[in-house]
């Protein structure tokens, strides 16, 4: 009878501790966002009178992950993009990047020593990666290049 008893019981505290365990993770999904990162792929690109740069978009891929710290936004280079977010109208995050097509070099000269020289490609990729919000609708890409006004490259729709 005791064996009876202590079979029942075990069988009653284990039933209980899976309903409960199955309850805590049903609330634990719903009421937590998820997190997902966008990664998107650009290649960029001198047009052929060396005036305009173009940007069209490679690939676009959403996953699992969150970011681990922002990026700097603080340009080092007096060429860079601005990539702005949009939710609707209304911009709601900026970042700064520097200028894939324009890069600084170092280099040993002549007299063995380190020297910088900047350099210009025609063609070149770039990716930007950020916390996925469904409330942000739009991106925009702007270039600001040394000694000219800013100009609008890219706008994606997501």
């Amino acid at each position: 009878m005791s064996k009876l008893f202590l079979t029942l019981g075990l069988l009653f505290v284990l039933s209980c501790g899976g309903l409960h365990h199955q309850s805590d993770t049903s609330s634990k999904s719903e009421t937590e966002p998820k997190n997902e990162l966008l990664f998107l792929l650009f290649k960029i690109s001198k047009a052929p009178n060396d005036l305009e740069s173009k940007v069209i978009l490679l690939q676009k891929t959403k996953s699992e992950g969150k970011m681990k710290n922002e990026l700097e936004n603080t340009p080092t280079s007096p060429n860079y993009l601005t990539i702005v977010f949009y939710e609707n109208a209304t911009p709601r995050k900026t970042l700064l990047l520097p200028h894939p097509l324009y890069k600084q070099v170092e280099y040993l000269n002549d007299n063995k020593q380190y020297s910088t020289k900047e350099i210009e490609l025609k063609e070149d990729t770039f990716f930007i990666r950020f916390p996925f919000d469904p409330k942000i609708r739009k991106i925009t890409i702007f270039e600001t290049l040394r000694n000219t006004p800013i100009k609008k490259l890219f706008t994606l729709n997501l």
